[in-house]
């Protein structure tokens, strides 16, 4: 795994935290579908939370999101998700800083 990897991993993963499942709207267990009406199921849910996280303005694009309910059906602790979002985007802005200030330079 890559350090990065390693870093996410470790501050997404809480043995002590029982999550329960998302909030998405609810829909039948995945093996009670068809394989196309989960598709469009699960379309229909990152389409729904994409419109709520442009609402909100998350600069979340659709495949991140899919990514992230897709770590949170698995166990991740969504709080846990969201800081290492916000420490990922601020870590990103002190990156680019320095790469302006030495091309700057």
């Amino acid at each position: 795994m890559a350090p990065n990897a390693n870093f996410i991993a470790s501050r997404v993963s809480n043995p002590h935290h029982h999550h329960h499942r998302s909030n998405l709207p609810h829909t039948p267990p995945a093996s009670a579908m068809p394989e196309p009406d989960k598709r469009a199921s699960a379309q229909q849910a990152v389409d729904i939370l994409h419109e709520i996280s442009t609402l909100l303005n998350c600069q979340l694009d659709r495949r991140a999101i899919s990514i992230c309910v897709s770590m949170i059906e698995r166990g991740v602790n969504p709080e846990a998700l969201a800081q290492v979002i916000k420490e990922l985007r601020q870590e990103a802005a002190r990156v680019e800083a320095r790469m302006a200030e030495n091309q700057a330079s």
